[in-house]
């Protein structure tokens, strides 16, 4: 409260050269009472100038010109609100308001306006626990104020490395002509040092980034996505490449993802998506669910091993081929015990036919490729809306509607 009184008594002083002075003022958190006593002392030692305007006083007043006459002559030093050359070192309040940027401005350090922070005179001295305690008793922005300055005087705790990884990145032309466009690229690779992003929906590279693959700005696919960065500011997008990045993991095996990466200006980094990420092995796929990386080590192992293995949280059967027929039943087939014969058949094939689930990865088909059967003479037509009827069942359809 006592800040808001002091904030509305410098606001409401009518001579603004005076609230200029106050706010220049070497004490820039002073209380209520001192800055009424400082507004006072001011008003005071103008009135007595202003009863001085006698010969001698008009003497004082001419030397007083010729001083700021002399002040005016030299507008090459820095003002002592904005920091900048421009105005002089300390210009009158009506100039200030007129020339001077940071007039209105208020300082995130010391919250108050007409000056900025890198002149902030409240810097240069060591804040103390008790302006600290002010400082949180006041409004929410000065609240979030010194919550920033206090995470920022932190410096015991070692700040983490950013999250970069080496990886082979590599550039094929089979991935363009299969996005359908032509390139004259050739197949290159190279080891490059990304960034692990989780937070980026899509793979994001500047040329510089990828300079090394030989790639130019006519080899980039041509696209119209929009992007944002996290200060949603918008990311001006050049085109797309088709690029691989791989890598071996602790067993050694070589994990590959193929993933279209779009390329910008505004950056010299090479950004992995959370998408890419995942496909990597670098974070679980079931990121960000809590809990995971506790026992992340225990699932990759079991993950390298066996595709059904699951985490510990994980109550359901362990997925497996299927069992052998049974020999018996464990009772008379009537109706009767249809409920019996149902429980039976339910648990024998519960950890195959009937188990749904959805923690444990898919068995692999050991079989040959499924192939569509289409008309060689058949002319292919784009489709931009979905059918609401499959085509097989339109004629039925239609003529129950009829």
């Amino acid at each position: 409260m006592e800040k808001i009184l002091r904030e509305v008594l410098i606001q409401g002083i009518a001579d603004q050269e005076i609230q200029m002075e106050v706010l220049g003022h070497s004490n820039q958190n002073p209380s209520f009472e001192e800055a009424l006593r400082i507004i006072e002392a001011k008003e005071a030692g103008k009135r007595s100038a202003s009863s001085l305007l006698d010969s001698n006083g008009a003497q004082a007043m001419r030397t007083s010109s010729s001083y700021k006459k002399d002040q005016k002559s030299h507008p090459d030093e820095p003002c002592g609100y904005f920091g900048w050359i421009g105005h002089g070192k300390r210009s009158p309040a009506k100039l200030c308001k007129q020339q001077c940027p940071a007039y209105g401005h208020r300082c995130q350090k010391c919250n108050i306006k007409h000056h900025y922070e890198s002149v902030c005179r409240r810097s240069q001295k060591p804040d103390g626990p008790r302006q600290a305690d002010k400082t949180l008793s006041s409004s929410d922005t000065q609240r979030e104020g010194a919550v920033f300055d206090a995470l920022c005087s932190i410096s015991s705790t070692p700040m983490a490395a950013s999250p970069y990884i080496s990886l082979t990145v590599s550039v094929h032309p089979e991935d363009f002509k299969t996005l359908g466009h032509l390139t004259s690229l050739k197949h290159r690779s190279t080891s490059l040092l990304t960034m692990a992003d989780t937070g980026c929906q899509s793979c994001l590279a500047g040329m510089r980034a990828i300079a090394a693959l030989g790639i130019t700005d006519k080899d980039l696919i041509p696209v119209s996505l929009k992007m944002h960065a996290a200060n949603n500011q918008g990311i001006n997008i050049l085109g797309a490449v088709a690029l691989r990045f791989h890598s071996s993991n602790p067993q050694g095996q070589t994990v590959e993802t193929r993933q279209l990466t779009y390329i910008t200006g505004s950056t010299d980094t090479l950004f992995l998506s959370c998408e890419a990420c995942s496909a990597l092995g670098i974070i679980s796929n079931r990121f960000p669910t809590v809990g995971v990386a506790f026992c992340a080590g225990q699932d990759q192992g079991a993950a390298d091993d066996d595709p059904s293995a699951a985490d510990s949280t994980c109550f359901c059967p362990r997925r497996q081929g299927p069992p052998s027929l049974p020999t018996c039943l464990p009772c008379s087939p009537t109706d009767e015990n249809r409920g019996q014969l149902q429980e039976f058949l339910v648990n024998h094939y519960r950890a195959n036919t009937f188990n749904t689930c959805k923690r444990q990865r898919l068995p692999l088909m050991d079989c040959s490729p499924l192939k569509l059967i289409i008309n060689p003479d058949a002319t292919p037509v784009a489709c931009h809306t979905p059918i609401p009827v499959p085509l097989h069942w339109q004629e039925s359809v239609k003529a129950g509607l009829d």
